[in-house]
């Protein structure tokens, strides 16, 4: 046995209760949120399924994987998953109202009018579940409601893609309306100390260029709007993403490659510089380190003004070891500060799909704007009030 391997090693400190409520809390809230997804999703696919999949043959040459699932046991597994994620929550109440639904779920997959006989049962769930988390954990219905209005943002789309064109620039300009983005930037804002702030950032400025860009060709161009299959494939890439970065099933940091992760540090060398040059923090910066070495260098040939200022620091608390202590945490927030920003920018420009749908440069028609601005201003006086409640799946 070597002197290392005799070498005591630390251990980390445990965490405090304070550190474990936090954690658990942040748990909580993902939970909620992944469990709105889900009864949203349970909701759509009773209605038009999202995947369906092929007839499996008679021997199988591999195991089948869940997209390949018929979609009686699909629906099945929602509602098993929704259930569990309830009972992670402690909602046993609800976890056993939404277990009972597996069979009839199931069933529904071949019986028509069982369908909507589900739909019904699975809407009184999701009211009985908003209601009692906004009455005793509004957090966690925040959460909750988050979770539903990020999965409907691609669900209505996909189900107003098989409708008239009318229909189809009207959906568009509902769920794009800014009113909803409003107000799931503000269930973000809420929720943005349990979440990562990385992640709320970009979703924030996602929903804006979705927003901007969609109101945009509303106004200005008379074109079909983005209804195909490959454009319903990339709302859903984009609606998965939001998802991923809110539950943290994916670390932002996981979207970059190796170039983009250059872009990172060049940006973060560009906002350094940046406020480096603003006149107030250099000031500051240097009148604090010159304080610090004024008080280092305390001595017989410190000057006067030093003499003065030590026995003040001393009577209020602040020593050598103390500032010096607060100055590294300063610069150690700044810079992660910076850092968050630098990596949100990036991230932001390499996941936000509503460049490729409508993209800078797409022409437009200025003659023929007349009837999209007519259905923009159908969306706002008519449609305003719909779209701000935000609902697990608003049908056409």
């Amino acid at each position: 046995m070597t002197m290392a391997d005799k070498r005591p090693r630390s251990t980390p400190a445990p965490a405090t209760k304070a550190e474990r409520d936090e954690a658990e809390d942040r748990r909580r809230v993902v939970c909620a949120v992944e469990l709105g997804w889900r009864i949203a999703y349970l909701y759509a696919d009773l209605k038009h399924p999202l995947h369906d999949a092929q007839a499996a043959p008679v021997v199988a040459p591999c195991l089948p994987a869940v997209e390949s699932l018929s979609n009686s046991d699909q629906l099945e597994l929602h509602v098993r998953a929704a259930a569990s994620l309830a009972g992670r929550l402690r909602l046993d109440t609800h976890a056993r109202q939404i277990a009972d639904l597996a069979g009839a779920a199931r069933a529904a997959a071949t019986q028509r009018g069982q369908r909507e006989e589900v739909r019904r049962l699975v809407r009184a769930c999701h009211h009985r579940l908003i209601k009692d988390l906004w009455a005793t954990r509004e957090g966690e219905g925040k959460a909750y409601e988050l979770g539903a209005s990020l999965f409907d943002t691609w669900n209505r789309l996909r189900l107003a893609s098989v409708h008239s064109p009318r229909h189809i620039r009207e959906e568009w300009g509902a769920v794009f309306h800014k009113d909803r983005i409003e107000r799931i930037k503000l269930l973000l804002d809420d929720l943005q100390t349990r979440l990562d702030p990385a992640a709320v950032t970009v979703v924030k400025e996602h929903l804006d260029r979705w927003h901007e860009r969609v109101c945009h060709a509303l106004e200005n161009d008379s074109a079909p709007l983005p209804c195909d299959e490959h454009d319903i494939a990339e709302i859903r890439s984009q609606a998965l993403i939001w998802r991923q970065l809110v539950t943290r099933d994916k670390e932002p940091e996981a979207y970059l490659r190796r170039e983009h992760r250059t872009r990172v540090r060049h940006e973060f060398n560009r906002l350094m510089w940046a406020s480096l040059r603003r006149p107030l923090p250099i000031a500051c910066a240097v009148a604090f380190a010159a304080l610090i070495a004024a008080l280092v260098a305390n001595g017989p040939e410190a000057s006067a003004t030093t003499h003065v200022l030590v026995p003040i620091l001393g009577a209020i608390g602040l020593t050598h070891a103390s500032l010096i202590v607060v100055a590294r945490e300063r610069l150690r927030v700044w810079t992660e500060l910076l850092w968050n920003r630098a990596l949100a920018a990036v991230v932001f420009d390499v996941t936000c799909r509503a460049d490729a749908l409508f993209p800078v440069g797409r022409r437009y028609v200025p003659g023929l704007a007349a009837p999209a601005k007519a259905v923009v201003a159908r969306v706002r006086t008519g449609s305003a009030r719909a779209v701000a409640r935000v609902e697990p799946t608003t049908e056409p």
